[in-house]
């Protein structure tokens, strides 16, 4: 029987039809087989590198910082040393509670300046009975340490002046019987000296009477009720009285500025310098100036000092440009006239 044609031909294993599908889809499984490979080799060779990473490699959450504003123990002051500086308390004896000063009385408290580091304070005391207390800063005020004047038996003062960085006078009443003297110190306070000429020179109210100033030349009655504060350093005499500045003249006759509020005044190379209570627009003490001829004066405002709202006394004194101002137990010092302080 004779065979179709092409009938004996061996079939081949490799169709190119679509009666079998071997090789595709071998060739398929392989192709899916090697990526999934490689994606996992990625995978791990990823995790053994985090694994591996120093600390440095590695964001690391801490703690928020915290701070603390409790400020640091200061240090504590040696015997017989108080702190004064630019609003800090002192260690001088206060001379009576904060509040109305009373300005019919003369001042119980004195302050020297030698410069702008350097000063001399003093509270009046009583005779018999009392101690007239003096001290010396060498640093701005920041501490002030008792003067040894015990030998001196200083029971009230009346006048102190700063005569150089380590000079200073002073007139008051001593022993029982309060005999009026005069002492000198050459050595910033360690030593004393009676000085009958600085008696003789001295200008100063005497608080047994009250309503008359001490002077070279004899007693004078200033024409106010109630003459507070001789002004050192002026070349007449003046006097702090209540609400006024009094200037006597080589005549006899006197001149007078109105200040309201006035409790202490010093001379200046200007002129005056006066510190007053009251004034509006300042809650503390409002620092003025005015010319050395009251004669129609008027008062030129500098500054005001608002950490003194509510002051028992006060003192204030000028040298070599540095102002200082003590009241109740703090001491101020100022370079530009008491615009600050």
């Amino acid at each position: 029987m004779a065979r179709g044609k092409g009938s004996g031909a061996p079939r081949s294993l490799w169709r190119r039809d679509g009666g079998s599908s071997d090789q595709p889809r071998w060739r398929t499984w392989l192709i899916v087989g090697v990526a999934l490979f490689l994606v996992i080799d990625v995978v791990v060779i990823a995790l053994a590198l985090a694994q591996n990473r120093t600390p440095a490699d590695v964001s690391t959450s801490r703690p928020i910082p915290t701070f603390t504003d409790t400020p640091a123990t200061p240090a504590t002051p040696a015997p017989g040393a108080g702190s004064g500086g630019a609003g800090s308390g002192s260690g001088a004896p206060a001379t009576g509670a904060p509040g109305t000063i009373d300005d019919t009385l003369p001042a119980t408290r004195f302050i020297a300046a030698d410069n702008g580091t350097s000063a001399w304070r003093a509270t009046q005391g009583s005779c018999p009975t009392g101690a007239g207390v003096i001290e010396r800063t060498t640093d701005g005020g920041v501490t002030w340490v008792n003067v040894p004047a015990a030998s001196l038996d200083l029971r009230q003062i009346f006048r102190f002046t700063s005569l150089g960085a380590s000079s200073a006078a002073v007139v008051g009443t001593t022993g029982d019987d309060c005999a009026l003297e005069a002492f000198r110190t050459f050595s910033a306070g360690s030593t004393w000296s009676a000085n009958a000429a600085e008696l003789a020179a001295a200008t100063y109210i005497d608080p047994a009477q009250p309503t008359v100033v001490q002077t070279p030349a004899g007693p004078v009655t200033p024409p106010c009720p109630n003459p507070r504060q001789v002004v050192p350093g002026t070349a007449n005499l003046t006097v702090l009285c209540t609400d006024q500045l009094l200037s006597q003249q080589s005549d006899g006759a006197w001149s007078s500025a109105q200040v309201a509020g006035a409790l202490a005044a010093t001379s200046t190379s200007d002129g005056l310098t006066v510190v007053r209570a009251g004034v509006q627009g300042c809650a503390g003490l409002s620092i003025a100036t005015l010319p050395a001829d009251l004669s129609g004066a008027r008062l030129t405002p500098v500054g005001c000092l608002a950490a003194e709202t509510s002051p028992a006394e006060v003192a204030i004194s000028e040298s070599m440009g540095s102002l200082w101002l003590w009241s109740n137990a703090a001491s101020y010092v100022s370079s530009d006239g008491g615009a600050t302080w």
